[in-house]
């Protein structure tokens, strides 16, 4: 990828940088092969400019092509799939096509969980987001211990006492209403609640002049 290119990504102008990437594109394939990290690279810097244009469908398959040159020469667990794999999850999801981005989401725990460890960031974020799909699902038994599991991890990492929270024990509430474990759910609203009354009586900052 050009230097000029991306200096036109970070400015987020996006009008200049698509045609210098394509033809950075290019000419990597043709000078250093279709497998090359740097293929990998102005694969996933189109696709990520694509996105922000909320150009999915150009999208897709840069990240699918991403995706499989990274299997193919570092392995289906190396942790830099993590990219393509959100991105396509994501993509689905937001596509309705559930079915298809369950396995992404559930490789995205997977990597996250051995790679960085089960209590880190963004394995508390790929619990939570796999577990929201299954409850679109409608598949509750599936939602349930991934909320518990990454319920401690949230109140860890916000302290307890955040609006992100809240919404998770919500979620975490409504799949056990579903299971019909209503005292259980009850007992999480009420945890929700109380955040939310304790983020609304904080004192507002004053604006900065």
């Amino acid at each position: 990828m050009t230097a000029e290119a991306e200096s036109y990504v970070e400015r987020d102008d996006y009008t200049r940088a698509e045609p210098l990437l394509q033809a950075a594109l290019i000419v990597a394939e043709t000078a250093v092969g279709p497998t090359d990290a740097r293929i990998i690279r102005n694969l996933n810097v189109l696709a990520e400019l694509y996105l922000a244009e909320r150009r999915h469908a150009d999208a897709e398959p840069l990240l699918q092509r991403s995706l499989a040159i990274q299997e193919a020469t570092l392995g289906a667990q190396d942790p830099t799939i993590s990219f393509p794999v959100a991105a396509l999850a994501r993509l689905y999801r937001g596509w309705g096509r559930l079915e298809q981005a369950e396995p992404f989401y559930s490789r995205l725990v997977e990597i996250f969980d051995r790679v960085l460890g089960p209590e880190d960031f963004h394995t508390a974020f790929a619990l939570e987001r796999l577990a929201g799909l299954y409850a679109e699902e409608g598949k509750y038994a599936e939602a349930e211990p991934l909320y518990h599991r990454a319920l401690p991890l949230f109140e860890r990492l916000f302290r307890g006492d955040r609006v992100a929270v809240a919404s998770l024990l919500e979620a975490y509430a409504h799949v056990l209403a579903r299971m019909e474990r209503n005292d259980e759910a009850e007992a999480l609203r009420t945890r929700a609640q109380a955040i939310h009354e304790r983020v609304e009586a904080r004192p507002q900052s004053a604006p900065h002049n």
